[in-house]
């Protein structure tokens, strides 16, 4: 798996580099799709790396935090929404913001709804 670091990492700078040289044609074509590729490999060589990446990855938080993973993606993009409405200049307070009330709405959507939805496959599998 550590194979897929190196190439990765070449991909990433070579969107960054064509960006730079080529302009934002490439970027809108090649490189995100070639950006989503470099950070699945990143992410796959994360997944199975030993030591503090490992260990961090493999966290009872982070992986407590998939459960509700589902209801954070949905929830985001509007919440967002919302604050962008509210006065606020302060970047990193906005996206403190943003980050706690999806991840709390995405934890009561889990708890209330999606629990109980996942209990149901049994009867329908």
């Amino acid at each position: 798996v550590q194979f897929f670091a190196i190439p990765s990492l070449c991909l990433l700078a070579a969107v960054i580099c064509g960006d730079r040289f080529l302009g934002e044609r490439f970027t809108d074509t090649v490189g995100l799709s070639a950006i989503a590729v470099s950070y699945g490999l990143l992410l796959l060589y994360a997944a199975h790396a030993q030591g503090a990446i490992g260990r961090a990855l493999r966290s009872s938080m982070l992986t407590g935090l998939g459960k509700y993973s589902y209801g954070i993606y949905v929830y985001h993009l509007p919440i967002a929404a919302m604050l962008s409405l509210v006065p606020i200049h302060n970047g990193l307070l906005m996206f403190s913001l943003l980050m706690t009330s999806s991840i709390g709405l995405g934890a009561v959507s889990y708890e209330l709804a999606e629990k109980r939805i996942l209990g149901l496959k049994s009867r329908f599998a």
